[in-house]
């Protein structure tokens, strides 16, 4: 039931009905505490902290992303470390905390590379280079820039390079 309920829930979400959303990641993160499905659970809360944050709830989301993290972290699951850490820098990023999210983006720059999450590393480089940027740091902002377009070329083939600007 869980499963289905966290489809119901991403298919709400990238749809923007973020309350329907909310609701569904909340039962499953609580039917998965209660049936001790660690990994579900985990999920669930990583879940929570990208909704929390698109309805600006920064302490909230802070805390899901957390508790996922640290429960990926006790399962060896790297992408799901990855996908928390990049969480909770972008909130770092958000609240104007710029080397508590480098630490994070650091993390999940780590996973990415274990799990060989390529989308997550152009994306995780990416957003280095944002925080370098308004840090002033144009050089390493420049440098993280430039690996995000690498390891994006490597996700497009080259018949797809052709037609990509």
């Amino acid at each position: 039931i869980c499963d289905t309920r966290l489809k119901i829930a991403s298919y709400a979400k990238f749809d923007g009905n973020l309350k329907d959303a909310l609701t569904e990641y909340i039962f499953v993160n609580k039917e998965a505490a209660k049936y001790k499905h660690e990994s579900i659970e985990a999920w669930s809360d990583i879940y929570l902290c990208e909704v929390y944050t698109n309805l600006s709830k920064f302490e909230e989301a802070l805390k899901h992303a957390k508790l996922g993290l640290a429960k990926m972290q006790k399962l060896n699951k790297n992408r799901g470390i990855g996908e928390a850490s990049s969480n909770i820098g972008l909130i770092f990023d958000i609240i104007g905390k710029p080397d508590s999210a480098l630490f994070y983006y650091s993390i999940s720059i780590t996973a990415a590379k274990k799990e060989n999450n390529l989308p997550l590393l152009a994306n995780t480089y990416s957003n280095i280079g944002v925080v370098n940027f308004y840090m002033g740091n144009y050089t390493n902002a420049i440098k993280n820039y430039e690996l995000a377009l690498e390891v994006n070329k490597n996700l497009i083939t080259p018949n797809q390079r052709q037609t990509t600007c």
